[in-house]
C-alpha cells in the first residue's frame, strides 16, 4: 500500500510569479512543492486576489525546512552575482530607519510626503478603474432608453406645471449661488 502524503500550506502570495519564484527556491533546496491557484491568478490577477492568493503546498514533514529556505532567501540581499542589495527604508527628514513605507518615523515623527503605491494598492486601483469603466459603459447603454421614457412622460405634463418647475429650478440655482457668494465674502474678510 502506498504511503499517504499529507500536504501543508507553506505560504500565500498575491501573484503567480512570486509563488513560482518561491517554488524554484524550494526545488533548488530539494523540497518538492505544489502551487495552488496559479492558473487563476496568472490568467486574471484580480481573481487570484479574490480567491485568496496563490498558495504553495509542501509535505507536512518538510514544512519547517521549507520555511527556513524561504526565510533565508528573504534575508539574503540578492541571489545572483552583481545583484543590487536590498535597500533599507530611511526617513527623508532625519535618515532614520522606517518600519514600513507608510509608517511615521519613530525618531522625528515625520510622515511620508507621498502615497507609496504597493502592489496591493495598485491592483485595487486597477479594479476600481475597471468598475468605473463598466458602470459608465452600462450608463451609456441605458441612457437612450431612460432618456426617451423621461422625455415621453415630460411631454405629457401640462404647460403650467413645466413653467412652475422651471422657475422653481431657477430659484434654487439662484439661491445656491447667492448663499455661496455670501459665504465666500465672509471668508475673505
Amino acid at each position: 500500500m502506498p504511503e499517504e502524503i499529507t500536504l501543508a500550506e507553506l505560504r500565500r502570495f498575491d501573484t503567480a510569479h512570486e509563488a513560482n519564484l518561491a517554488a524554484s527556491a524550494l526545488e533548488a533546496a530539494g523540497i518538492e512543492s505544489m502551487i495552488r491557484n496559479s492558473f487563476t491568478a496568472g490568467a486574471n490577477p484580480e481573481l487570484g486576489i479574490v480567491s485568496g492568493g496563490v498558495t504553495i503546498l509542501v509535505r507536512s514533514d518538510e514544512l519547517d525546512e521549507a520555511r527556513e529556505v524561504l526565510d533565508q532567501g528573504a534575508k539574503e540581499s540578492g541571489g545572483a552575482e552583481g545583484a543590487a542589495p536590498f535597500r533599507e527604508l530611511r526617513c527623508a527628514e532625519c535618515d532614520g530607519p522606517l518600519p514600513s513605507a507608510m509608517a511615521a518615523c519613530p525618531r522625528c515623527d515625520a510622515l511620508p510626503a507621498r502615497q507609496v503605491m504597493t502592489p496591493k494598492r495598485t491592483k485595487l486601483a486597477i479594479v476600481q478603474l475597471k468598475l468605473w469603466v463598466l458602470g459608465a459603459t452600462l450608463a451609456l447603454i441605458a441612457a437612450p432608453i431612460v432618456g426617451k421614457r423621461i422625455w415621453d412622460s415630460f411631454i405629457q405634463l401640462p404647460e403650467r406645471t413645466i413653467v412652475i418647475g422651471a422657475w422653481g429650478l431657477f430659484a434654487l440655482i439662484a439661491g445656491f449661488l447667492l448663499i455661496r457668494a455670501l459665504a465666500g465674502s465672509d471668508r475673505r474678510a
